[in-house]
């Protein structure tokens, strides 16, 4: 009888733990609420000023910017990927490409080739636009 409290015990105490830990693990490539959206400006002096867009991006909406934006490193851990375009409307053939700034990409299973231009920037927080200026965009869809 007493092995048998015992283990009924234990199996109430791994079914608390199970439940903690997948309600609270995020859902991979689903939007995280806590994660961030940010560009980082060079600023006349070479240093960067950073901008936080994280409440003003929706999931899978195109986002015009009012003025155009101008930015030299890209850092989002909120979506699975995100796209910056040069003109208003998040036209496809207007995409910008840009650099992962870090030796190797590996996030989720995911491995990009590095030395290789990219239109998505997926989670991460060394996406360079430019190596040494502002690049100018209008518009962002994050998905």
């Amino acid at each position: 009888m007493e092995f048998v409290k015992l283990n009924l015990n234990l199996i109430r105490l791994m079914v608390v733990f199970f439940l903690m830990f997948s309600l609270s693990y995020p859902k991979i490539g689903a939007a995280d609420d806590s994660g961030s959206i940010r560009v980082y400006k060079l600023t006349k002096k070479g240093q960067l000023k950073k901008r936080d867009w994280t409440k003003k991006v929706t999931h899978d909406v195109c986002f015009n910017f009012k003025k155009a934006q101008k930015g030299h490193r890209f850092a989002q851990t909120r979506y699975q990927y995100c796209t910056l375009f040069a003109s208003p409307n998040c036209d496809e053939n207007n995409s910008i490409t840009s650099m992962w700034g870090g030796d190797k990409y590996r996030v989720s299973g995911l491995i990009l080739d590095v030395t290789q231009p990219q239109t998505k920037l997926y989670r991460g927080t060394k996406w360079v636009l430019h190596p040494s200026e502002n690049i100018s965009f209008e518009s962002m869809r994050c998905h």
